[in-house]
């Protein structure tokens, strides 16, 4: 068997200081506060949703879905409303892999002694990746039709200032095409609702998506061949793994109108499926033998179509004792984005041995019916040469019976002759 890398850990990279874009004097106009819209005069108006602490998901360009740090380190995450009340399409830039000066900027309100503020700095990663969560826009431009809206999320590291100093964040017209800087007063983040993690038997859904863990315990998987026509050709192909495995057997449904496709990957070294111990303790994802999968797994990318269900099962190493388990899941391998997290708990038990009877007497039966025509042709050789004994017998007694009938001829002949020379 062989084993799967574990699930990437992205670790939050910051950005260097914000220096310009108004973190230094006073501002001109007085801020909003949060909820309260910013109006241009092209009819766009901007407003803050919220800004509270939270461990975001994140994926990367591709949708693969990774955890956001090694203990999942709180950010402060902003979340900028942009809604369009013109009567014509507008165009929305998004700023999340722009250079320093040129991105959203969270600073201190200015110090009423000194004047002097500070620059909140914001978690920066690297655009090649895409890295991002799943609610942020990192295409280069976002349609919003006209009397709609989008919300997109800015993350920065969570504000430490003191007493007393509220925040301001400074939104750059550029994200609407305007020339025109819009202010919003901030409160110190809260720490926000995070969603808990779905239980055994319990839906956990993203983007009408959702996965169900049905069962987890230990277990001796049965295998059987990728390959259809090794499949027909031999009755009892493989038997089952040599050692029990914890197996986490999943029920998705697609409850959307959209269809998607489904790519488990068991046997490829893929990111995205994740077992955890307490104390953040990875348990090893089983990767069996490229040319088998266990009963009842999805052994290649299938259809998800809408409203279809479809069920499989994935195997990781035995913990050694009973213990709660955190098992997750990137949304890519379903084709949406956001993780599928799971809370389970494992009793520790010890699964009866497979019986093996049929599998060996199975190839012995097998041996035995390829060896027969064998053993009948040997057969067949021994039948031959009893009967050419037989005919040769038979030919000797046919000798026996003829020789009074050769003495008869001999004398004929010979009283023939006499008359002929007379």
């Amino acid at each position: 068997m062989k084993i799967s890398a574990k699930l990437p850990v992205i670790l939050l990279a910051s950005s260097m200081a914000f220096s310009a874009v108004g973190c230094k004097g006073e501002p001109p106009e007085p801020p909003r506060q949060v909820g309260e819209a910013d109006v241009s005069q092209a009819g766009i108006e901007l407003s803050v949703a919220s800004f509270e602490l939270a461990s975001p998901d994140f994926i990367d360009r591709d949708g693969h879905a990774m955890r956001p740090s090694a203990d999942e380190s709180e950010v402060a995450v902003l979340r900028l409303k942009i809604k369009n009340t013109s009567s014509s399409e507008i165009q929305y830039k998004p700023l999340h892999f722009e250079s320093a000066d040129k991105r959203i900027q969270v600073c201190t309100d200015p110090d009423p002694d000194t004047g002097a503020r500070s620059d909140i700095k914001a978690i920066a990663f690297e655009s090649g990746k895409g890295t991002h969560t799943p609610a942020q826009h990192i295409e280069p431009r976002v349609a919003i039709p006209a009397g709609s809206e989008i919300i997109d999320e800015y993350l920065f590291e969570p504000p430490v200032v003191a007493g007393g100093q509220k925040l301001i964040v400074l939104v750059p017209g550029t994200v609407v095409g305007v020339q025109k800087t819009f202010r919003f007063y901030l409160d110190m983040p809260k720490r926000g609702v995070q969603a808990e993690p779905s239980k055994l038997n319990e839906a956990a859904t993203v983007d009408d998506v959702s996965v169900t863990v049905t069962k987890v315990g230990a277990e001796y998987p049965e295998l059987e061949p990728k390959d259809e026509k090794l499949k027909e050709g031999l009755k009892y192909a493989y038997a089952y793994t040599a050692k029990p495995v914890l197996a986490i057997h999943i029920k998705i449904e697609n409850k959307s109108s959209t269809d998607y496709g489904y790519n488990p990957s068991h046997a490829a070294e893929i990111a995205g499926i994740n077992l955890n111990m307490p104390g953040n303790i990875s348990l090893k994802r089983v990767k069996l033998d490229g040319a088998v999968y266990g009963k009842g797994q999805v052994a290649n990318k299938v259809a998800l179509k809408a409203g279809e269900t479809i069920e499989d099962v994935f195997f990781f190493d035995m913990p050694g004792d009973s213990t709660p388990l955190e098992f997750s899941l990137s949304g890519h391998i379903f084709g949406v984005r956001g993780i599928y997290r799971f809370k389970l708990d494992y009793e520790k038990t010890t699964p009866a041995e497979p019986d093996l009877t049929p599998y060996k007497s199975a190839g012995n039966a097998d041996n035995a019916a390829a060896e027969e025509p064998a053993a009948a042709d040997a057969n067949g050789g021994d039948n031959a040469e009893a009967k050419a004994e037989e005919k040769k017998d038979e030919a000797k007694a046919d000798e026996k019976k003829d020789e009074p009938k050769a003495e008869e001829k001999k004398a004929d002949d010979k009283k023939s002759d006499k008359k002929k020379k007379k």
